[in-house]
């Protein structure tokens, strides 16, 4: 009998899909800092874009485990 597995955490995924979403526009600040001359200004709202999708990613653990805990404490 194969072992039955837990359904994924829809933060985890969540969290996940951030860093993904990050490491694309990554790349697409990379092409937009190497291509395009003319319109520096461009960047700055991808920048504070990925930033927050960065912070967010990180953040989900943090306030996740932080519940977690507090709920383990009324036990």
């Amino acid at each position: 009998m194969a072992p039955v597995r837990a359904a994924a955490d829809p933060w985890v995924s969540l969290c996940v899909l951030l860093l993904a979403l990050t490491a694309a526009g990554l790349v697409l600040g990379g092409v937009l800092a190497t291509y395009d001359w003319t319109t520096p200004g461009a960047e700055r709202p991808l920048f504070f874009a990925l930033l927050g999708a960065f912070l967010a990613a990180l953040g989900i653990p943090v306030v996740t485990a932080a519940a977690r805990w507090a709920r383990a404490g009324d036990r």
